[in-house]
């Protein structure tokens, strides 16, 4: 009889212990996913609330008598179930070496300011070096406690990168946050599938400076500009004076569907398109209006008043505006030319990250970068009052009128390629030209020309090395 209860009471236990098991089972499941199983740790510190195993108390429910199983639907939803990250505290010391002048660095400061205000265990020294010497220095000073950040122009980029000084940072973020700058920004920055810095202001661009006063309106076509311009070319005011040089007319190549260089740097406008872009240059010479190249007539006799319209640098804007008064200076879109935008050339203000950031620093370094392409750093930079520049992250607000213009051409630019072969390309094609425009030389011949000219250099370049 004793043999007979002690299995009987083997069988209830066993049945009772294994519904435990089940219980207990499930119920890690649903803590597992809400973050508080006693034993888990988060960055190897052990949980010390709701850590504590409890006792498991007998209760009255029938024990089942088969081991239950949770269904699909539940796991999928307890696993579902995670806990609120908590935003870790960014510490470290970030360098940042800038060429801004004096009424720039008001907004520059005003950015650090902001950051450090959210993140204030993080310090960061703000050093400035003249523009003439940032490159230099940055290059000789990398492997001697050089700065972890450099604001410089975009074009110091390629070579830079190449020297292995600074980083590739297009996984400082994830796509969104690269969708909500301008292409054309992001553009200017893209080397060799790498993206060697991040745009945070345009710097300066060709555009139409267009005298209100004299052309109350921007036509929607090019030809309609040179209509415009010589219907009120009387006496003493001149519709337009155009100039034709490299700098100011290569862009226009993108009106023709083609290019100046491929990814390389070899010439891509010795072709179909490039006579296309000789036919829109001569369009322009033969319309009566006077031409030059590379001179600074079209912005002198524009400072009169006496000249409608203008294509030439936004570093000359406020002399300009000026000149002539705010009210009558206007900066234009650019127009179609057939089926076609015209485009100008545009370079970009870029922050640069070291690789030689220390790893206790990386984190700051890092976060700051991201920041200055904020909504609020980029508000702050594009305020007249403070560093007055464009921004490159689509939808700030900006109360400058002529900025805000600016803005509207550079989203329709083309940015200077940046890669070292570019140097190989202005004296050819200012001379190619000249030879063209001036003297009457065949275009394919010129172009052809001047395209085995930089060929030329390129490969001696390469030999040399």
């Amino acid at each position: 009889m004793g043999k007979k209860i002690q299995s009987m009471w083997y069988s209830v236990s066993k049945k009772w212990f294994f519904g435990l098991v089940t219980v207990i089972q499930v119920l890690a499941i649903f803590l597992s996913g809400c973050g508080i199983i006693a034993f888990q740790e988060v960055d190897g510190t052990p949980f010390t609330e709701s850590a504590q195993q409890a006792t498991p108390t007998p209760t009255t429910t029938k024990t089942p008598t088969e081991t239950p199983t949770a269904s699909p639907e539940f796991i999928r939803k307890v696993r579902g179930m995670q806990t609120p990250r908590v935003k870790q505290e960014l510490t470290g010391t970030v360098t940042l070496w800038h060429p801004w002048n004096e009424n720039e660095l008001v907004g520059l400061q005003l950015v650090i300011s902001n950051f450090q205000k959210n993140n204030p265990d993080v310090i960061v020294n703000l050093q400035y070096v003249p523009f003439d010497d940032l490159s230099s220095k940055f290059i000789s000073g990398v492997e001697e406690g050089g700065p972890d950040l450099l604001i410089g122009p975009s074009d110091w980029g390629p070579e830079l990168y190449d020297a292995e000084l600074v980083a590739d940072v297009s996984t400082i973020a994830g796509p969104e946050f690269f969708e909500r700058i301008s292409k054309v920004a992001v553009q200017s920055v893209k080397y060799k599938n790498a993206m060697i810095s991040l745009p945070i202001a345009y710097s300066r661009g060709i555009v139409i400076f267009r005298n209100q006063s004299i052309l109350p309106d921007a036509p929607q076509t090019f030809e309609g500009y040179l209509d415009d311009a010589m219907s009120k070319t009387r006496g003493d005011i001149v519709g337009a004076v155009i100039d034709l040089g490299f700098f100011q007319s290569g862009a226009y190549l993108t009106a023709c569907r083609g290019g100046l260089m491929d990814a390389q740097g070899a010439p891509l406008f010795d072709n179909a398109a490039g006579l296309c872009w000789i036919e829109i240059l001569k369009s322009i010479q033969e319309s009566g209006l006077p031409v030059e190249m590379n001179t600074n007539l079209d912005l002198e006799r524009f400072q009169t008043g006496k000249v409608g319209f203008i294509i030439a640098g936004t570093w000359n804007a406020a002399s300009l505006s000026d000149a002539i008064g705010a009210d009558n200076l206007a900066i234009d879109p650019w127009p179609s030319f057939g089926n076609r935008d015209l485009s100008g050339f545009i370079e970009t203000d870029a922050i640069y990250m070291s690789t030689k950031v220390a790893p206790e620093n990386q984190a700051a370094s890092r976060a700051l970068v991201r920041y200055f392409l904020s909504a609020g750093a980029q508000n702050t930079l594009a305020d007249p009052k403070t560093a007055a520049k464009v921004p490159t992250l689509l939808g700030v607000e900006i109360q400058d009128r002529l900025m805000k213009e600016a803005l509207v051409a550079f989203e329709k630019g083309t940015p200077l390629p940046a890669i070292p072969e570019m140097d190989y390309y202005w004296d050819p094609m200012d001379e190619a030209l000249r030879s063209i425009l001036s003297e009457g030389e065949d275009p394919k011949q010129a172009l052809e020309k001047a395209a085995n000219r930089i060929r030329i250099k390129e490969n001696d370049i390469q030999f040399d090395e």
